[in-house]
């Protein structure tokens, strides 16, 4: 019989060679395990330079109003400083990659200037060291060479396999305030305006323009006010004239037959016939976006186009406790160039702008003669409810901006 013997084959490759190519496989794994656990290191670095990016730019933008408008009560140098203490502050919030806070150098990082939207093209133009100031950009560094600062490379944790080893990494954020001149809430966001419903005259309101340096105040000046300070109100004057919203004919005008200034009074922001407790909520959390819905959602007044609130002349002595209880808060009022023959609660005003105050001073329950709501005109007001008009330069006159919003 015939005997067949089982054939062996032999593989083709020997033993070392395929240990040699398991390890070149294994060692290629590896690096690109490396690598995506360096390039995953460096996102998550950017992602959060960004987030602290974001929130400083923001933070620090909500200084720049005080050194905006007429009378800004902050120098420019002064407002940059703040804004820039403010960045340092809010970046250390956040993580840098290895480093629990991040790093702002405050003369290199932090860049002021004017942001201008150019409707025609759909996009900004960032003029850095132009005034009047509307615009911040805080930038976060992990790029710098042997710093000692948190802003030196991003160390990586297998970079030194590829002969890397450390990457630069950066995030950027500009924020402005924008002027407006309309105010609406959005709907469900539990805003509120810092409208109070108490109107003054255009007559009157005119007489407290910041006056020139070299003139006299055409108000008196017992009272300052500083945002910075605790109270924000002392005594002594500022250099910057005090008007009354009480229904005074005389006040500040010592001419008797100023008009329309005795029909100062409380007006309707909201349904027709607000009632005293509708008042007092709006004097202490400003106007809601119920009150708004009234007037189709928003408000918005100019000499071209006024709106027209019904009110009521005179002032309640009710309203004393609320009233203490804003001072030295910025509010907005109203300002109306007049009304019509009605008094009492039948009164209908012609409003033709909304400017920014800070009451001073109240007394409202005492003899007739000296009652008063004594308020001093503020340079600017950011407020949520202000609606951006992409169309309005900023200007030194610009007094209504809104909140700070990114824009880069």
């Amino acid at each position: 019989m015939k005997r067949f013997r089982k054939s062996q084959r032999r593989s083709r490759f020997g033993g070392g060679a395929v240990f040699a190519i398991s390890a070149f496989v294994l060692i290629a794994l590896l690096g690109v395990a490396g690598l995506v656990v360096d390039m995953g290191f460096v996102k998550v670095t950017k992602t959060q330079l960004q987030a602290g990016a974001d929130a400083s730019t923001l933070a620090a933008a909500a200084e720049l109003p005080l050194g905006l408008g007429p009378g800004a009560p902050r120098t420019q140098a002064e407002v940059e400083t703040a804004a820039e203490a403010v960045a340092v502050n809010y970046a250390a919030l956040h993580r840098s990659g290895n480093l629990s806070a991040a790093y702002v150098d405050p003369g290199r990082d932090v860049e002021f200037g004017k942001a201008t939207y150019d409707t025609a093209t759909g996009t900004w133009t960032l003029n850095f060291g132009a005034t009047p100031v509307n615009m911040v950009r805080v930038n976060l560094l992990r790029n710098q060479v042997a710093s000692n600062n948190g802003d030196v490379q991003l160390p990586l944790f297998f970079g030194g396999a590829f002969n890397t080893a450390n990457a630069n990494v950066r995030a950027l954020a500009t924020a402005a305030v924008l002027p407006g001149s309309r105010f609406e809430i959005p709907p469900g966001s539990g805003f509120t305006c810092a409208i109070i419903p108490f109107a003054m005259d255009l007559e009157s309101w005119e007489l407290l323009d910041p006056p020139d340096p070299e003139t006299i105040p055409t108000g008196p000046d017992e009272y300052s006010w500083d945002p910075d300070a605790d109270p924000p109100v002392s005594s002594g004057g500022d250099g910057i004239p005090e008007g009354d919203l009480y229904p005074h004919v005389s006040f500040p005008n010592p001419d008797p037959t100023l008009p329309n200034a005795g029909n100062r009074g409380t007006v309707d922001i909201g349904h027709h016939g607000n009632s005293t407790n509708d008042i007092k909520r709006q004097l202490l959390y400003g106007t809601n976006e119920t009150d708004l819905s009234y007037h189709g959602g928003g408000v918005s007044a100019s000499e071209e186009n006024p709106l027209i609130l019904d009110g009521e002349t005179g002032l309640s002595a009710g309203f004393e406790s609320e009233l203490q209880a804003i001072i030295g808060q910025p509010r907005v009022i109203p300002i109306f160039s007049e009304t019509d023959s009605g008094m009492g609660d039948n009164a209908q005003f012609t409003i033709i702008g909304f400017e920014p105050i800070v009451i001073l001073a109240v007394d409202i329950t005492g003899a007739p003669e000296t009652l008063h709501v004594t308020f001093q005109r503020i340079n600017t007001i950011s407020d949520p409810c202000v609606v951006i008009d992409l169309d309005e330069e900023v200007t030194e006159e610009t007094s209504l901006f809104s909140t700070p919003v990114l824009i880069e």
